[in-house]
């Protein structure tokens, strides 16, 4: 078993833990066979068994949203739908994070197997595919024919996963509280001020763009957006742990 000499500088004693920390991490290749892991090690009750705040914050963004739909014009019902798509998603991403880093047991987690980067990819992966779901019943809600509705979704779907890609953008790069607060107001930001400049004019122009387009744009940012999972889950540079058996 390796140990730490004694008299190492704090820079070297930092080199000497992450040296220690590579060897004793078992790191799977793949983001499936990672994710099956920690299915098959922990189970969903422990992956989201902190997660009921958040469960509480869904539920409430959700009600807000179909009052939002149940006010808004049906002239205006592309600006709406690009802008709500991805806020439950957001919603349940933030207040998990908020939540769990509140808890009494976060110290304790960074002690244990799993990296709280491995969580959290599994988590987003997870609430990206309920926010899948919550936009089909969004567009399915909203829209006023089958051809409304081709035209309602790819573009429900390409919101939802440009601002979950740049969610996690951020994620890399700030504390995760920080990353989701920036990403919605961002994203509030970008799509609410043509609306409430251009009026009609933005919902027009988000009318003309081809099916085809918003189909690639969200096939590419779905692409993209694993593609920043991946690299959460496996980012070398992170030696927090989460859960599963201590490594004391």
């Amino acid at each position: 078993m390796s140990t730490l000499n004694v008299n190492l500088t704090p820079q070297e004693k930092e080199q000497e833990i992450s040296a220690i920390l590579d060897r004793g991490l078992v790191r799977p290749k793949t983001l499936r066979r990672l994710f099956k892991d920690l299915l098959c090690s922990l189970g969903l009750r422990a992956l989201f068994w902190d997660c009921g705040f958040a469960l509480l914050v869904a539920t409430v963004t959700l009600a807000g949203i179909v009052f939002l739909l149940a006010v808004t014009p049906i002239e205006r019902s592309l600006a709406t739908t690009f802008t709500l798509a991805p806020l439950l998603f957001l919603a349940t991403q933030l207040s998990c994070e908020t939540a769990e880093r509140l808890g009494e047991l976060y110290e304790l987690k960074r002690t244990c197997k799993y990296t709280i980067r491995q969580i959290t990819a599994f988590r987003v992966l997870t609430f990206s595919l309920v926010g899948v779901i919550f936009c089909v019943g969004l567009t399915a809600f909203i829209a006023e024919s089958t051809t409304h509705l081709v035209q309602l979704l790819p573009l429900a779907l390409s919101g939802l996963f440009l601002c979950a890609l740049f969610s996690l953008f951020l994620a890399r790069r700030l504390p995760h509280t920080l990353a989701g607060i920036w990403a919605g107001a961002i994203w509030i930001v970008i799509t609410l001020t043509p609306l409430m400049i251009a009026g009609p004019q933005w919902e027009i122009l988000l009318s003309n763009i081809p099916v085809l387009l918003t189909i690639c744009t969200t096939i590419v940012s779905a692409a993209l957006f694993l593609r920043e999972i991946t690299k959460l889950a496996f980012d070398k540079e992170d030696h927090t742990y989460a859960y599963g058996q201590s490594r004391n």
